[in-house]
């Protein structure tokens, strides 16, 4: 339920069984949101912004919730 990634890190959701799960953002830097998957099927996000993100499953979003905090150097110009 809480993952901490440095700026540019992936993370992979694997969805395994018969019932349909997704990725939504509830709350964070950028929106993205993942199609509803089942069966095996994965769905992967690179986070190349610094923040706290907070995802749910749109389908189970009592049970299945999660935080990913991105942290990382900005590039200096």
């Amino acid at each position: 339920p809480n993952v901490r990634l440095k700026r540019g890190g992936k993370l992979k959701w694997r969805f395994s069984g018969q019932e349909l799960h997704n990725v939504t953002l509830a709350n964070g830097p950028i929106g993205f949101g993942s199609p509803n998957l089942d069966d095996d099927r994965t769905y992967s996000r690179r986070f190349t912004r610094n923040g706290k993100y907070k995802l749910f499953c749109a389908l189970h979003p009592v049970q299945m919730t999660e935080r990913v905090v991105v942290k990382g150097k900005k590039k200096r110009r």
